[in-house]
């Protein structure tokens, strides 16, 4: 079972036992007062006041049952967009907005979640970057804001602002909640978060701790790309140079390997100083190794079978010129996949 389902048997079964406790206090308080309401047949309008009180209560005091575990700011960084916006939604909830809805995927008119605070309605466009966010998301949600009858637009990202971002915002009022706000809000969730939000985000890790011993550990014992990833994120080092070492490899394959860890977005691009962004730690490596199982073996495969293509080509004399041909378009089909 997959993260997404878990997640959602998880949500089910919160609901289940909501509804099961609010029948259990209602019929509780239906027999309680029905013996003074017998006691006492004059006082009939207690029973009634009696009872929408404590349905009232029932109601208003309860915990939110949305938030189905807790949110590091690492783990966001590793998620998909639509996955991202439904992370955003349950943070929003734990921060005091209300009537929380995330829009439908496709043609949402620059818009991904409604939420209402402060008798304000906000139009909300949630984005999951690798790099700072320029002015497109701030243009987009001014767009969408009078579509869904909005006061109030913002841009929430696991990201930063550009300069110029910041202008355009500020110029059409829209609120730009960064990295930084984010991990604000994250450290509110958690402190809020029910026992058994935590205690369900500690058997989700058993479980897959479960799984990357059981079913992962032979397919990727000798994994390049796997053992790579380990590397990177026990020494946030990700630098070509620093894997060739490790490895023991040439810079060439090292360059392929960390180029196909930067297509699962663990990493970033290579920079003018050829060094790289790290998106990942130590503690995220279980998580990673049961999401990413399959597409870490398929692209290690790819790797190797670009390896044995070069050595056969060696041994039969292929040209060099066509040698170089062939190892060029086999790179950029791997870094198209």
């Amino acid at each position: 079972m997959d993260k997404e389902s878990n997640n959602c048997v998880t949500l089910v079964k919160k609901i289940i036992w909501y509804i099961i406790k609010t029948i259990f206090i209602l019929f509780a308080s239906f027999v309680l007062i029905g013996i003074i309401f017998i006691s006492l047949p004059e006082f009939w309008y207690l029973y009634i006041i009696g009872l929408i009180i404590i349905l009232f209560i029932r109601l208003t005091k309860r915990k939110s049952i949305y938030t189905i575990r807790l949110y590091t700011i690492e783990q966001l960084d590793l998620m998909g967009g639509h996955q991202f916006e439904y992370a955003c939604a349950d943070i929003l909830r734990e921060n005091g907005f209300k009537k929380v809805k995330v829009t439908k995927g496709s043609g949402d008119f620059g818009v991904d979640i409604i939420a209402e605070k402060d008798d304000c309605r906000y139009a909300i466009q949630c984005k999951r970057y690798s790099s700072n966010l320029g002015n497109k998301p701030i243009q987009e949600v001014v767009a969408g804001l009078a579509y869904y009858d909005c006061s109030k637009g913002a841009v929430m990202t696991n990201q930063y602002f550009t300069e110029h971002a910041k202008v355009l915002a500020k110029v059409n009022g829209v609120q730009l909640w960064d990295r930084k706000v984010l991990q604000g809000w994250l450290r509110k969730c958690n402190k809020n978060s029910e026992k058994e939000n935590l205690k369900d985000d500690i058997l989700l890790k058993i479980e897959c701790d479960k799984t990357v011993n059981n079913d992962c550990s032979d397919k990727l014992s000798d994994n390049l790309v796997w053992k790579a990833i380990v590397e990177i994120a026990n020494s946030q080092n990700a630098s070509t140079v620093f894997i060739q070492r490790k490895l023991m490899l040439g810079h060439l394959k090292a360059d392929k390997i960390l180029n196909s860890i930067e297509e699962l977005g663990l990493i970033g691009s290579k920079t003018e100083q050829c060094t790289r962004k790290v998106n990942i730690r130590k503690e995220d490596l279980p998580y990673i190794k049961t999401k990413f199982s399959e597409n870490i073996i398929t692209l290690n495969k790819r790797i190797n079978d670009l390896t044995e293509d070069k050595a056969e080509q060696a041994v039969s004399g292929t040209p060099q010129s066509e040698s170089n041909e062939i190892e060029s378009t086999l790179i950029g089909n791997l870094e198209d996949n």
